[in-house]
């Protein structure tokens, strides 16, 4: 798993190698600024034709305007034509970016001014010919808005036709949430500083970071990883997971699944959430509602469920149990939820409606006898806290943390960049998952993970095991529908025949 990190954690993590292993800060600076150098001279490779413009390199007091420094000075150096813009007054640069800065000037390089509006005016003459500008302005401790001039240059960075790398994060976004503070630079690739930011791979942070780079710059491995708040779910990871069954199982031991689902007028999501759940190894599937489904897929069963004995007694023999796609919304609904968290022992899926029902009542979540997985989006996410659906998004692991903490749940909250946190473990890392595009933003496609899931917990795969997977695999499902598509137009129904070829793919990953 790819770790990652918060901007104070990367702080920590700078500091204690500089007073504790003893590798200087200009050290760490100096490898920072040329795996930037590196990284703009592979664009500039990247395209001949494109890359006839100078180099612009916007600076700056910082240690993302020290990297900027050694960057220009790097590629100067590589016969580069490189322009260096600072932002602030020359007086305000200091520690090691002013000792940058120095060996910048010194070895002939030319540093302009963008202070003003008339600067910035004069800098947009350049900027309209640059080939690649490098963000250095902000980096991971910004927390005010970015509002005046500097909103000003950050428009003109994104306005420009150049390729624009971003130092460390891009500027204007908050390094531990993502979020934009009201502007924040559009980059082509963004080099990441000793170890991936969470405005780097979460979202909404990861769409303004272009291709993401992981520099290593001194700073030891082990520390990263012991320090993280968050990984990256990588196919090395989900990979060994993936069910494999012996010549000798049959459907009985492969698990059967229980699904509460498909009412009136929803019937495609019990049978989109069963059959997700066949494909990807469970043995048996019965779709269970008030009114049975007469027209459901040939390999799903289907059974009357009235009331909550009838629940109680269609659970025998079943290995996991999915509550809420298309499942009733009347009270009698809301008391089949609270039964089976109460009564249950089986592990369980609560999705869709039962997440609902669960609205107002999270303490219901904890009464779980066995293994617990919340599937919600962003909406039932903010129903379930009583906040806003922005609330969610604007900071989506402390969202999923609170819901995983006050549920005791294995919370997956859907949505670009798919998080997964474990209730069970206090403290428990963040999972993100980078698989998954637009294609998967279309109705249904929350009812097959559900059923995946689901699936995967009645082959025996523990909560966080079978969500991580699930997540992964939906997300790479998604990618395989769209390419035998050949264009856009996925409906949720298409993932279903794409799950194998899905998991051949995962299963043959490097």
């Amino acid at each position: 798993m790819l770790p990652v990190v918060t901007g104070e954690a990367m702080r920590t993590l700078d500091d204690e190698t500089i007073s504790k292993v003893g590798i200087p800060g200009a050290v760490l600076m100096e490898t920072a600024g040329r795996a930037l150098a590196r990284a703009t001279q592979r664009l500039l490779a990247s395209d001949v034709q494109q890359s006839s413009g100078p180099v612009v390199v916007v600076c700056g007091v910082g240690n993302n305007g020290g990297d900027g420094f050694v960057a220009a000075r790097v590629l100067r150096e590589l016969g580069c034509d490189c322009r260096v813009f600072l932002c602030f007054e020359e007086a305000d640069v200091a520690g090691d970016a002013r000792v940058f800065l120095d060996a910048y000037k010194r070895l002939g390089g030319d540093l302009h001014y963008l202070r003003s509006a008339s600067e910035l005016k004069q800098a947009q003459d350049v900027l309209g010919t640059a080939s690649v500008v490098l963000d250095c302005i902000f980096g991971t401790g910004l927390s005010r808005n970015v509002e005046g001039h500097f909103a000003n240059v950050v428009a003109a960075i994104n306005a420009c036709q150049a390729r624009v790398v971003a130092a460390d994060i891009p500027s204007g976004l908050e390094a531990d949430t993502g979020s934009a503070l009201r502007c924040a630079v559009d980059a082509t690739v963004t080099v990441a500083m000793g170890a991936a930011k969470i405005a780097n791979v979460g979202s909404p942070g990861f769409s303004a970071n272009g291709r993401l780079e992981i520099a290593e710059i001194g700073i030891a491995g082990s520390q990263i990883r012991e320090i993280a708040e968050a990984f990256v779910v990588e196919a090395s990871d989900v990979r060994s997971l993936i069910p494999v069954h012996n010549c000798n199982t049959h459907k009985g031991r492969r698990g059967h699944v229980l699904a509460l689902a498909g009412g009136d007028g929803k019937r495609g999501a019990g049978r989109l959430a069963g059959m997700a759940a066949l494909r990807v190894g469970a043995g048996l599937v019965t779709v269970a509602a008030r009114v049975p489904d007469a027209h459901a897929a040939d390999p799903l069963m289907s059974e009357a469920i009235a009331d909550a004995g009838a629940l109680r007694n269609a659970l025998v023999g079943k290995a996991a149990l999915l509550m809420g796609p298309g499942m009733d919304t009347e009270a009698s609904g809301k008391e089949l939820v609270a039964g089976m968290l109460s009564g249950c022992e089986l592990p369980m899926v609560l999705d869709a409606d039962a997440l609902n029902h669960l609205s107002g009542n999270l303490g219901w979540a904890k009464m779980a006898k066995g293994s617990l997985v919340l599937t919600p989006h962003p909406g039932e996410a903010a129903r379930l806290l009583g906040i806003s659906s922005d609330d969610i998004q604007s900071n989506r692991l402390a969202a999923v943390r609170h819901l995983a903490a006050m549920t005791g749940a294995t919370v997956v909250l859907k949505g670009a960049r798919t998080c997964i946190v474990d209730g069970h473990v206090t403290g428990a890392p963040a999972l993100i998952c980078r698989q998954g595009g637009p294609e998967l933003a279309t109705a249904g496609t929350g009812d097959v993970l559900a059923g995946m899931i689901a699936g995967l917990l009645a082959q025996g795969m523990d909560a966080v095991g079978a969500a991580m997977l699930a997540v992964y695999w939906h997300g790479v499902t998604g990618r395989v529908a769209l390419e035998r598509l050949g264009g856009h137009g996925v409906v949720a129904s298409d993932l279903l025949a794409a799950l194998p070829v899905a998991r051949s793919q995962i299963a043959a990953s490097e």
